[in-house]
């Protein structure tokens, strides 16, 4: 099994954001990101330095990410990228559906509509793995992440247990968000070296 190069991550960057008709920033430097940092640090006394250098956020179809795309850091790897990128892609399918304006309003003032976003971002994170690593990944090391992101620990329960009836669909060859449906075929058409070959052991 390889690593995704710079070239793949960015010809796959390119592929999901063109298809869904979304685009790119730099969220570290951009001026909104920094002024939703603030506004979220007095909502709920968010990190600001987490908020804008290790999670990526989607606001109708502009995502911002704390990377660029094919450049790897030791915070972000190219898979961790592309995972972030499906991630992503799942919420502007979702603002799309909602409409943008409804959608970003119910996620800035309702934390039920933050955690339905994170447990569709943990599904896509569930579809990935298991197309790469042929397995699933610890749900409990998966969403250790939103106890951080909300500070709440039932709520890292809630979203185990809703990932691990999901994940059993998964396992059995389901593909369940729009942005898996994307993503997936593309990946084995174009990457399909990264992936732990059938039989391998890890």
């Amino acid at each position: 099994m390889h690593e995704p190069t710079p070239d793949l991550v960015r010809r796959f960057h390119g592929f999901l954001l063109g298809l869904i008709g979304a685009r790119s920033f730099d969220k570290r430097t951009a001026l909104e990101m920094r002024v939703l940092a603030l506004v979220l640090g007095h909502l709920g006394g968010r990190d600001r330095a987490l908020f804008l250098e290790q999670q990526p956020t989607t606001l109708c179809r502009r995502i911002y990410l704390p990377f660029e795309p094919g450049v790897p850091s030791s915070t972000w790897p190219l898979w961790k990228q592309m995972v972030a990128l499906v991630r992503e892609s799942q919420k502007v399918l979702r603002n799309r559906q909602q409409g943008c304006l409804r959608s970003g309003w119910r996620w800035l003032t309702r934390e039920q509509e933050r955690i339905q976003s994170e447990i569709e971002g943990f599904l896509c994170h569930l579809e990935m793995h298991l197309w790469r690593y042929r397995e699933l990944p610890s749900l409990k090391d998966l969403t250790r992440t939103l106890q951080k992101y909300e500070g709440r620990p039932f709520l890292t329960e809630f979203c185990e247990a809703m990932l691990q009836v999901a994940g059993e669909s998964v396992k059995q060859g389901a593909v369940i968000s729009d942005a898996g449906k994307l993503a997936l075929p593309w990946l084995t058409r174009n990457a399909d070296s990264i992936r732990t070959k059938a039989g391998a052991e890890r």
